[in-house]
This record gives structure tokens, sequence and C-alpha cells, in this order.
């Protein structure tokens, strides 16, 4: 069970080590990395402040991760199985609000 912990805990950190450099907005439009849409490929004024919200976001996503990782290895009782679909769950529930909350700011620019 622990190198499943393992693995959804290094997944949220590569979460965060994605989201940093769209924080700091080092990430200049393009068509692979970032809060790619229509919309935030049109202009720079939409893409870098839809990207640092984005980021922010994936961020949380990533340390509700780690976080759901060290909560469910600590769980007693929970088969290897049990843990996996608990770990799947939560990276994918935070990853998807991270997703929808950027829509939402998205549609407010």
């Amino acid at each position: 069970m622990w190198k499943l912990a393992l693995l959804f805990v290094l997944s949220g950190a590569l979460i965060i080590g994605l989201a940093i450099p769209m924080i700091q907005r080092k990430v200049a439009p393009n068509p692979v990395y970032g809060f790619r849409t229509p919309k935030t490929l049109s202009s720079p004024d939409i893409w870098y402040p839809a990207n640092e919200y984005s980021g922010r976001l994936m961020a949380v996503a990533g340390g509700v991760t780690i976080l759901g990782a060290i909560l469910l290895a600590l769980w007693p009782g929970l088969t290897a199985e049990q843990y996996l679909w608990g770990g799947t769950a939560v990276l994918l529930s935070s990853l998807g609000w991270a997703v929808w909350k950027s829509f939402q700011f998205l549609n407010r620019l």
C-alpha cells in the first residue's frame, strides 16, 4: 500500500510543480502547456490571468491529493484496492474541481 501512497503523493507533487510556472505567469501562450482554450489562446490579456488562476487551483488540487494520499494510507483496515479507488477519487475530483472553477473564472474574463 505504501507504494500506492508514494505514487499519489508524487502525482500531487507533479501537479504542484506544473502549476508553479503558471502561477508565476512564466508560461507563454502555446498549444501544449497551460489552460488552453480558444478564448485563452486568443489574447495574452486573457491567457495570463486565466493561467495564473488555474495554476493556483491546480496547486490546491495537488495539495489535496497529497493530503488525501497520506490520510488514506493511515486509515486502519483499508485494503490496497480500496486505497487505489479512494486515491483515484481524490485525485480526479480535486482536478475536476480545479478545471470547473477555472472555466467559471474564464467566463468572467
